[in-house]
């Protein structure tokens, strides 16, 4: 028997008579496959890694960027399609649009509230400015 130690005491045995019954690609292949477990398990054991953003965290792999400076948007960066809803739904204004007629910047929460914006931007617009105005009040 052969013993792998792993950081944080973990070890995996394998046979010798196994390893030596395969071919020898695979053999190169199984001590590869290996040696990326013992990589990834004392990596992912040690102390010494950093934990995502905060922002990686809470939306996934669908964030493109988080802006390194706040961004402000209109509505107090708060999305317009869930104004419109009666949502008040908090944006970071990584996802945004400026209108080419007034220049101001709208912040979604998604890519699909934005799509679903651009089908009539005018109208929207005017419907969470509605919205918005109720909210204030």
């Amino acid at each position: 028997m052969a013993t792998l130690i792993f950081g944080g005491g973990r070890t995996v045995r394998w046979s010798r008579l196994r390893c030596r019954a395969m071919s020898l690609p695979g053999r190169w292949r199984f001590f590869a496959a290996a040696a990326a477990l013992a990589l990834t398990m004392t990596a992912c054991s040690s102390g010494t890694s950093r934990p995502l953003p905060r922002a990686a965290h809470e939306e996934g792999i669908w964030k493109a960027a988080v802006p390194s400076r706040i961004m402000q948007g209109e509505f107090g960066n708060l999305d317009p399609m869930g104004l419109i809803a009666d949502a008040q739904i908090p944006c970071d204004c990584s996802i945004n649009w400026s209108s080419p007629d007034t220049g101001k910047r709208y912040c979604f929460v998604s890519a699909t509230s934005l799509v679903y914006f651009l089908r009539a931007p005018h109208h929207h617009i005017d419907q969470a400015a509605h919205a918005w105005a109720a909210v204030r009040r």
